[in-house]
């Protein structure tokens, strides 16, 4: 019995390093990449704006006013006629692959990959 409980130990021990090691890489082959440009559906139209660019978007949504701001190469939601405001709390985006998602206003704020990646390959 106490052969078992060390190999469990010894199995946990290697899995969780393995998942420590698969986060740190993804985070390391991540961190490195600089968005350009944002993306920003709205009731089906797409605009595209550069990061580099400081500005205030007023966009008019499904039910009313939206705002998000672009400053520093980021992105974030300001203001909201949405319910429970999660759009604004979700913060400031500037990785490639974030975004800001408001249901109720049917606005999407996208910083796309410029090379898309692959989450599977199958064969």
């Amino acid at each position: 019995m106490e052969l078992f409980k060390n190999k469990l130990h010894i199995l946990t021990d290697i899995l969780l390093i393995g998942a420590l090691l698969a986060v740190s890489a993804r985070l390391i082959l991540t961190s490195g990449k600089t968005a350009e440009r944002v993306i920003i559906f709205n009731n089906g139209k797409k605009n595209q704006y550069l990061l580099s660019e400081n500005r205030v978007i007023e966009l008019k949504g499904a039910t009313g006013d939206f705002v998000c701001e672009i400053s520093d190469k980021r992105v974030r939601a300001v203001k909201s006629c949405c319910r429970d405001k999660l759009c604004i709390k979700n913060g400031w985006i500037r990785t490639p692959g974030q975004s800001i998602i408001c249901l109720p206003e049917k606005i999407m704020i996208n910083i796309p990959e410029e090379e898309p990646g692959y989450d599977v390959l199958l064969r």
